[in-house]
């Protein structure tokens, strides 16, 4: 059903659901990323609904799944390419979070924004290393074989999936 589901644009949904598939067309922009300079890595970083931040009942992180400060020590480190996707559940409140990102955050970064309508299985795919602050997005990575690193906490952490970080030293480190 998974490698199904990422793998399948439907724009039937009954077909979809009948075919345990759920990738609805409204995600098939292309991706059209810049190619990171040589020796770069392409680091995802997807940003979480606050409806998804708020289901995180264990705050396990120094600065509590700040995301902008994740982005801002991320977009910090040498040899990596950045990329934000804004999680398309934001659409309509993201304006809040993308000033904080314009305000702390200097350096280059690409920003998916919210209204794109990219599909972030695709993203997945082209990032070396993907990171969250409780997406289920790790474990998406995960089983696709990319590096995941959860910066905080989710119900999957236990399993060994992801490389759970707590604090931004050992994020950046």
């Amino acid at each position: 059903w998974y490698v199904q589901r990422i793998n399948t644009r439907s724009s039937n949904f009954s077909a979809a659901f009948n075919n345990r598939a759920y990738v609805t067309r409204k995600h098939t922009q292309p991706l059209n990323l810049p190619t990171p300079k040589e020796g770069q890595k392409l680091v995802s970083f997807f940003v979480s609904s606050p409806f998804d931040m708020a289901n995180i009942k264990e705050k396990t992180m120094a600065f509590d799944g700040d995301q902008v400060a994740i982005i801002k020590a991320l977009s910090e480190i040498k040899n990596i390419f950045l990329v934000v996707r804004i999680h398309p559940n934001m659409e309509n409140n993201s304006d809040t979070f993308c000033e904080r990102l314009q305000q702390q955050v200097t350096a280059p970064v690409k920003i998916i924004a919210a209204d794109t309508k990219v599909n972030s299985y695709e993203l997945i795919k082209a990032s070396d290393i993907v990171v969250s602050a409780g997406s289920t997005v790790n474990a998406e990575a995960a089983f696709l074989g990319k590096q995941s690193v959860l910066c905080g906490s989710a119900p999957y952490a236990r399993f060994g999936i992801s490389l759970v970080v707590k604090d931004l030293d050992t994020l950046t480190s």
